[in-house]
């Protein structure tokens, strides 16, 4: 894709996200239905093999981090041992809900390393 073009591409869809926050799309309390979590998981565990079970620490990069959704279902599950999680969003407004998502983590085992505005690219 060309420089401007991605640049556009990138713009367009920082505003779209942007617009969901602000509609209340992407919070705190949103979590994923039952069977995308299941899915999720399973695929995790199965990628993972003994690392997903062990007792170390288990450090987490998620690229396009949303609202934290998906780094929360990992913190829920993963109780038995330290999970950290990272991540990073092109959309401030998701960013700023994934780090009020973590703000007061219920699981002693879950451990937030950072949440911040980059790009993967």
């Amino acid at each position: 894709m060309h420089h401007s073009n991605l640049n556009n591409y990138k713009r367009k869809q920082i505003e779209a996200f942007t617009k969901e926050v602000k509609k209340g799309t992407y919070n705190i309390d949103h979590f994923h239905k039952d069977k995308a979590q299941d899915f999720f998981l399973q695929t995790l565990k199965e990628a993972l093999i003994d690392k997903w079970q062990s007792n170390e620490r288990l450090k987490v990069l998620e690229c396009g981090v949303g609202d934290g959704a998906w780094l929360d279902t990992i913190i829920c599950e993963r109780k038995w041992a330290i999970t950290e999680i990272n991540g990073f969003d092109i959309t401030a407004g998701l960013v700023d809900i994934a780090k009020r998502r973590f703000d007061n983590q219920k699981n002693s085992q879950g451990q937030v390393g950072f949440l911040r505005v980059g790009d993967i690219t």
